[in-house]
């Protein structure tokens, strides 16, 4: 496949779900998103873990994952780019988060179950990509000469009737298993997502994506002429996502990450 050289375009934000808001405590949800340097150019990275809400520490949890994920790949990039990570070191990466998340437990002498999240991992590089995930949450694709031909990469764990329960990095339990898929499926569109908006984004029925979901948001992203994170679109997408018709499909946090490479669509 000959490689998209056009840049990344990255918007990205969680809200507050409505059970939390009553509860009065914050999203426990964390995202990251950017472009990281390597000899072989810039590495596109979306990272995006949910917090369990059984879990009172699980937004330190979420955030400390992403942390770690972040710091693994640009270690990984630095030694050998040409290739993508292997499961054996994600796995590593999950394991120092969950060191690190019984640490924090330590200092803030709590129970270290306290700390919990899922994870949900995807990147792309000029000559490979790599995806991972733990629990639920989902990652889909598109292509350019395509934008509405979406496709799951891991289908949500549990589906819809078990959505509240998810494998998770969890300090004290066994480390989860990874789901990890490695190759040259060098996407042109990637949006990242938490449980809270797989009814939306998902057709349970078919286990399909729901494509119209997506389409008036990478609008903006495409017209946008900047690269890495827009700022402005990041607004604007928090603001999408504090909407109360999302509150209607579910009352959990929610997170979306999203990226583009592709110009904007034709006029009419």
């Amino acid at each position: 496949m000959v490689p998209n050289d056009r840049p990344w375009k990255i918007a990205l934000a969680s809200a507050t779900g409505l059970g939390h808001r009553r509860e009065g405590t914050g999203c426990q949800d964390r995202g990251a998103a950017g472009l990281l340097d390597s000899p072989d150019g810039e590495v596109l990275v979306l990272v995006a873990c949910d917090g369990l809400g059984s879990a009172s520490h699980s937004d330190l949890a979420a955030q400390i994952t992403c942390d770690n994920m972040l710091a693994g790949l640009t270690a990984h990039l630095e030694r050998s780019p040409a290739d993508p990570p292997i499961a054996d070191q994600v796995n590593g990466w999950m394991e120092l988060a969950i060191g690190d998340m019984a640490q924090h437990a330590l200092r803030l002498a709590v129970p270290a179950s306290e700390f919990a999240c899922t994870l949900l991992l995807a990147v792309v590089a000029q000559h490979w990509s790599a995806y991972a995930q733990v629990g639920d949450g989902a990652i889909v694709l598109a292509g350019s000469g395509d934008a509405a031909d979406w496709s799951w990469v891991f289908w949500p764990e549990g589906g819809e009737e078990y959505i509240n329960e998810t494998a998770c990095l969890r300090p004290g339990f066994p480390l989860p298993a990874l789901q990890m898929k490695t190759g040259e499926n060098l996407a042109d569109e990637i949006a990242v997502f938490t449980d809270g908006l797989q009814g939306m984004a998902l057709h349970y029925a078919s286990q399909t994506v729901h494509a119209p979901f997506f389409a008036p948001l990478f609008d903006p992203l495409r017209a946008w002429e900047g690269r890495g994170v827009s700022e402005a679109l990041t607004r604007s997408l928090a603001s999408l996502l504090a909407d109360g018709a999302f509150d209607r499909r579910s009352e959990d946090d929610r997170t979306l990450l999203l990226a583009t490479r592709c110009p904007p669509a034709p006029a009419a």
